[in-house]
């Protein structure tokens, strides 16, 4: 068996980069945690983020106001709102299809 460790360079003058990736930045990692959940539908932001707003408080009324179930319930509304907060361009054009193809 030969000795790998050769003291010559054999191609002297040529670079070779380390092959491992450069750390990432704070902004970096934060800018791909945000184009994360921008990917997210409703359904997902909730249950991602569920620990922080309980369910309870989007719950529909048992009667009286905000009680009917609709496509622009509380819940449903407030998700949307949500989505459109963390989304880049804000549109309430995208949001709305958003929840109209989702549910």
């Amino acid at each position: 068996m030969k000795n790998l460790t050769n003291p010559t360079a054999m191609l002297p003058g040529f670079y070779i980069p380390r092959r491992g990736r450069k750390r990432r930045s704070a902004q970096q990692v934060f800018a791909e945690q945000i184009a994360a959940l921008r990917r997210k539908s409703f359904k997902q932001l909730g249950a991602i983020l569920d620990r922080f707003i309980p369910a309870e408080h989007l719950k529909p009324e048992s009667s009286g106001a905000m009680s009917r179930r609709t496509i622009f319930s509380k819940e449903n509304t407030f998700w949307a709102f949500l989505g459109q907060v963390i989304d880049a361009d804000g549109g309430c054009k995208e949001v709305v299809r958003k929840l109209q193809s989702w549910v």
